[in-house]
């Protein structure tokens, strides 16, 4: 039972629980209530509060939970330096579909036209997609995908390449939905593999974020296969997810590759619907023009040049046209920022000037704390690319909000959890903190 289970948890002796299911299906919320750890840290699998009082502090970022939400939340905001979501480098396959994209070249637009057929979708059209299970998608939002499929480009409408529900009459009724125009250009994906789904999404030219419920890990697949993602922020968590990790690429791609790089990636995030729409609208024209520019039908007007260790780049040649130009520097943006040679070679990528911010609501202000440097703070290079998706870089300051979080509880902690806390401040001195993940 739920006893059991947290002496379970606590014959480890944990000083901090980090809990990652929060209340999804196999949670162990009701071991949690017996305290198993002096500090329990909601983490990543529940997009939100827990409500629980016995879950002291929740890990996000001021993207996806702002500070002006904290009266939300019944725990601490534990706010982490970039996007909280963390993803790694070994959902990308950066073999020869990528090269395959470029479309300068007319054996690649070929093979880029092959892979379309395998998928059962055209060769010239612009690709939308959304890969989302369907309880994500709202009306309102599909109303706003219809209304952006409705739309031409060139002679034809986009094609709208969405997952492949297990109800068939799902399916169905997103195609009523659209209309005959739109309904007839949907196309559904069945399930694969996640390396095979991130290879295939590679095909995609533009993603369209769900609203309520937003993508999470559906967007770090997206950005990982260096396709645009345009999302609109709402009030809550779930559907700030996407917002944070584009933000996170563009604050480094903006110190690393300039104003430009930054408000490229960030030009995705829309303000209002309507702005959503135009948006999407505006990088549809983009990645149309760009294709023809290239002469390659379909293809998205980036190549990407496999040289040996840091060479590999993304260039998108000379562009005549702004909408094709600005789709290509953000496409460029991307293809930079999740590079997975730059973002884990050391020391180029160093933590210099990350820091982990508590929120404490009582005062109404943030306390940003700067690291000190015997946990490894040293000064970044501005040769270094961007990290967002370095995973060790990630994990590095995890370890500094977890012991940072540690020492702060202990000037306001008292009995039972302030004397465990102590030790743990003790413990740690002498190389035995203890930190235990439950999922």
């Amino acid at each position: 039972g739920d006893e059991s289970q947290s002496r379970v948890m606590n014959a480890r002796h944990p000083h901090v629980l980090v809990d990652l299911n929060g209340w999804t299906a196999g949670h162990a919320m009701g071991a949690l209530v017996y305290r198993p750890a002096p500090l329990v840290i909601n983490y990543m699998g529940f997009a939100g509060s827990t409500g629980a009082e016995f879950v002291d502090f929740a890990a996000f970022d001021p993207i996806a939970a702002p500070p002006e939400h904290a009266s939300s939340f019944s725990e601490r905001l534990l706010f982490l330096p970039r996007s909280y979501f963390v993803t790694d480098f070994l959902r990308a396959d950066f073999s020869s579909v990528g090269e395959e994209r470029a479309g300068g070249d007319g054996g690649k637009a070929a093979a880029l036209r092959e892979a379309r057929r395998a998928e059962g979708l055209d060769t010239d059209a612009v690709l939308l997609c959304n890969h989302d299970q369907g309880y994500k998608i709202d009306p309102h939002r599909f109303s706003s995908w219809v209304h952006i499929g409705r739309r031409k480009v060139g002679a034809m409408l986009p094609q709208m390449w969405l997952l492949e529900q297990e109800d068939a009459s799902t399916n169905a009724a997103l195609r009523m939905a659209a209309g005959m125009e739109v309904g007839d250009r949907i196309v559904f994906a069945p399930k694969v593999a996640v390396r095979a789904h991130v290879r295939r999404i590679r095909l995609c030219q533009l993603a369209l974020d769900t609203a309520t419920i937003g993508a999470h890990t559906t967007a770090a697949n997206y950005l990982w296969a260096r396709v645009p993602v345009v999302t609109l922020p709402g009030q809550h968590v779930m559907s700030r997810v996407a917002a944070s990790l584009l933000l996170a690429l563009a604050r480094d791609s903006h110190s690393t590759g300039g104003d430009s790089a930054g408000a490229a990636i960030a030009a995705t995030i829309a303000r209002t619907e309507d702005d959503y729409i135009a948006v999407a609208r505006a990088l549809v024209r983009g990645a149309r023009r760009a294709a023809d520019e290239d002469g390659g039908g379909a293809g998205d007007g980036v190549n990407a040049r496999t040289g040996g260790g840091a060479g590999r780049r993304c260039s998108g040649g000379k562009r005549t046209d702004r909408a094709s130009g600005m789709y290509v520097h953000i496409r460029q943006c991307l293809c930079a920022a999740t590079e997975p040679l730059d973002a884990f070679s050391a020391p180029r990528h160093t933590l210099g000037g990350a820091r982990s911010v508590l929120w404490d609501e009582g005062s109404s202000r943030s306390t940003s704390i700067t690291p000190p440097d015997s946990v490894g703070n040293t000064a970044s290079t501005a040769a270094s690319g961007p990290a967002v998706f370095d995973t060790g870089r990630w994990v590095r300051d995890w370890e500094r909000a977890l012991v940072l979080t540690v020492d702060l509880r202990l000037a306001t902690s008292s009995s039972r959890q302030g004397d465990a806390l102590r030790g743990a401040g003790a413990e740690r001195g002498a190389g035995g903190f203890s930190i235990v993940v439950s999922s």
